[in-house]
């Protein structure tokens, strides 16, 4: 009984310590120099759950100095250790995403580009942006994690300035920091928080449909393996276990790789071509064009299924200039001559039922993605802007002159400055070969520096003419 005491009352102690050194640790962030303001909200409400922290540590020691058994001492006791695991654990992952969500860490033009992909969903949803280490853009859920551990500790989402689950973490690598044409894989992540948003886990699940000759064949080969590795017959309880787990393997995985082609077609409405062509750099620089994964189509599907909708859409052909024209084109054909044949014949049984069942559900798909985008018109990107921007941005790129303008007083669309930053990042050696060698060296960073700068002085224009029709008013 007196240990039960004593390990109690360090507990207690701990743990008020806990809590008193991270609140500070949230006070001391609430100093630094934040792009946005969720980073700030979501410090107001760390400080707000350790404040309420505090208010149910005082319960638990009053709850021990009444305690008089040995049972109420370990029920209390489980209860602090867990509210101690889940307070370290969620101090220390929240201070590492807000620390690393400075404006030290995130460019103010990604910033600009974050904003515009999530104006309709401002009202009720906050984005933090993070680099990470990894060669990989992400989106997490992490509000939904928040949400769960402050109830887990029994703190009513209610008290807290803001909704706890309204907290995305959009994630890019940390190399492309100043990359701004790469970020535009960012609307595919947005795709991800749309698909959560809107609910639709069910109705692209509803549209898969498997090939059941190949299904069969395949739990076949698979009760025959566990037949000879045993070296017995199974029982019937054990055919339909065998039956249900490849069955929900293969399902997992196609609805998995279903969603992140769903998110390809959002993000390519959102974007428009300039979606295609950072795929390319992105899935092509470490693997090959038909290497499938768990629970990712293969490159070449991806790409395959962009260059169809650029074609459906006619996006080149709205180009309204000759020879830009025909930089796009090439582009478009220089992918597509990489990723055909078609050659999937290394591919295993599942391998194959899960690359047909992703290829016959694309129409699908693409009628699941015109249904999003036109609830979120604000954010279509169309091929008649494509195609009347192109000509005026890319020409001025090949003066190394920032693309920040249509015309005099006219400022260029966000997405159109990127569409027109990649096309000349992947053909300025067509367009300029001339080129001495220490330019070529220096190239991309220059695009990198004008498309920055385009955009930065595009989003000013933008506001400044804002604020002249609010004067007039």
């Amino acid at each position: 009984m007196a240990k039960s005491y004593q390990v109690l009352e360090t507990l207690i102690n701990s743990l008020k310590q806990t809590v008193k050194l991270q609140a500070l640790r949230f006070e001391e962030l609430s100093s630094k120099d934040f792009p946005y303001n969720s980073s700030k909200e979501h410090i107001k409400i760390m400080r707000e759950i350790y404040q309420e922290s505090l208010s149910i540590i005082k319960k638990f020691e009053d709850d021990f100095k009444k305690a008089t058994k040995e049972p109420e001492y370990i029920e209390l006791e489980k209860d602090l250790k867990q509210m101690s695991q889940t307070l370290t654990w969620l101090g220390g992952n929240a201070i590492n995403i807000i620390s690393s969500s400075t404006r030290e860490n995130v460019s103010q033009n990604t910033v600009f580009l974050v904003k515009y992909l999530t104006t309709p969903f401002t009202k009720d949803s906050r984005f933090i942006l993070i680099p990470i280490d990894q060669h990989n853009y992400e989106i997490t859920r992490w509000g939904y994690l928040l949400q769960s551990l402050i109830k887990l500790i029994e703190i009513e989402p209610s008290v807290l300035s803001y909704p706890p689950n309204s907290f995305s973490i959009l994630s890019f690598p940390a190399v492309y920091k100043d990359n701004l044409v790469a970020h535009s894989l960012l609307g595919h992540e947005i795709g991800h928080f749309i698909i959560w948003k809107k609910n639709l886990e069910a109705e692209f699940n509803n549209v898969i449909r498997f090939e059941k000759t190949k299904m069969e064949l395949l739990v076949k080969q698979e009760l025959i393996k566990n037949k000879t590795e045993q070296n017995r017959d199974l029982s019937k309880a054990e055919e339909d276990q065998i039956r249900n787990s490849v069955q929900q393997v293969i399902r997992s995985n196609v609805a998995a790789g279903t969603e992140e082609l769903l998110c390809d077609l959002i993000g390519f409405r959102i974007m428009g071509p300039v979606m295609l062509f950072s795929l390319v750099e992105f899935l092509l620089s470490d693997t090959s064009a038909y290497k499938i994964f768990e629970k990712y189509p293969p490159p070449a599907l991806r790409l395959q299924i962009l260059i169809d909708e650029i074609k459906a859409g006619n996006y080149v052909e709205e180009v309204t200039d000759g020879e830009i024209q025909k930089i796009i084109q090439s582009l478009i054909d220089h992918v597509q001559n990489f990723i055909i044949p078609e050659d999937v014949s290394g591919y295993s049984l599942q391998e194959k039922i899960q690359y047909d069942t992703w290829k016959n559900i694309i129409p699908d798909l693409q009628k699941i993605a015109n249904n999003v985008i036109n609830q979120y018109k604000e954010l279509q990107y169309s091929e008649k802007t494509f195609g009347s921007d192109m000509p005026p941005l890319v020409k001025k790129l090949m003066r190394f002159v920032p693309p920040c303008e249509i015309e005099q007083g006219k400022p260029a669309d966000l997405i159109s400055i990127l569409n027109a930053g990649m096309i000349f990042r992947l053909s300025w050696k067509k367009i300029l070969p001339d080129l001495l060698e220490k330019e070529q060296e220096k190239i991309e960073s220059v695009l990198d520096a004008l498309v920055i700068r385009s955009v930065q002085q595009s989003e000013i224009e933008k506001e400044l003419q804002k604020a002249k029709k609010l004067s007039v008013l």
